[in-house]
């Protein structure tokens, strides 16, 4: 926390309670308060000269950190204080989220003050959002050439139907496992695989050829020899038991 209104140990004290805070929602996680002092933004304006976002890029460099939140408490009018927190994408200087609170400047209600900070920050609907955000950042994808014997088969990535069809070049799977399963008619075959970020995985698939055909060739194969059975058990009727004694072994 920054802030000409609060004494040194004011800040550090409410720093680290803020931190702490922040940390219960377990979104992210943070730096040592050891590195944080050694990444002291006042210093490093000082020493380098920095202003605004470039100061932020030098902090983040120094803490081999992708995201800072950085909060600011001030006097308005007697007592009247606002206290800000923002979040900032230090990959594309993008601001993820900002929250200002007003406070009375007591120091009694400055735990409850960051307390409701922290939640409007990072709280249930706030975390999903940034989480979601986050991710559209930091996720790492590859390409994917399915390809299969027989061609124009369903392509399934991980059971969900993607509406594309073998041969085909998918952009944008995300590293990591997957399953891919592809179907032709009632035949369907699967597989696992993994993708490599900013590569191209092929995989080439057979589908087993026609088993409905042949299943439906043999049934009424079966059928018909069925008949001829019955139409020759129906000649005698020694025929008969001898054919009914067949059907039990």
């Amino acid at each position: 926390i920054t802030s000409a209104d609060l004494k040194p140990q004011q800040i550090k004290a409410y720093s680290n309670l803020f931190r702490s805070e922040i940390n219960s929602f377990k979104a992210f996680d943070l730096v040592s308060n050891v590195d944080i002092a050694k990444a002291d933004l006042s210093t490093i304006q000082q020493t380098t000269g920095c202003k605004g976002d470039q100061c932020l890029s030098i902090v983040g460099e120094k803490l081999e950190v992708d995201r800072i939140i950085t909060t600011s408490y001030s006097k308005i009018d007697e007592n009247v204080f606002f206290i800000t927190a923002n979040l900032t994408n230090l990959q594309n200087g993008s601001l993820l989220i900002s929250q200002t609170e007003e406070h009375d400047g007591q120091s009694a209600t400055f735990k409850k003050l960051l307390e409701q900070l922290a939640f409007k920050m990072l709280g249930e609907s706030k975390q999903k959002s940034i989480i979601e955000n986050i991710t559209k950042v930091e996720i790492k994808t590859g390409k994917l050439f399915v390809m299969s014997r027989p061609t124009s088969a369903d392509i399934i990535l991980d059971g969900v139907p993607l509406n594309r069809k073998t041969d085909s070049l998918l952009a944008d799977i995300p590293e990591g496992k997957h399953v891919l399963s592809l179907k032709k008619g009632t035949n369907f075959v699967s597989q696992s695989f993994e993708i490599r970020a900013n590569k191209l995985t092929r995989v080439n698939l057979t589908i087993a050829a026609a088993q409905e055909n042949r299943s439906d060739k043999g049934g009424k194969d079966a059928r018909s020899g069925g008949q001829g059975g019955g139409s020759s058990g129906g000649g005698s009727s020694g025929g008969g038991s001898s054919g009914g004694g067949g059907g039990r072994g």
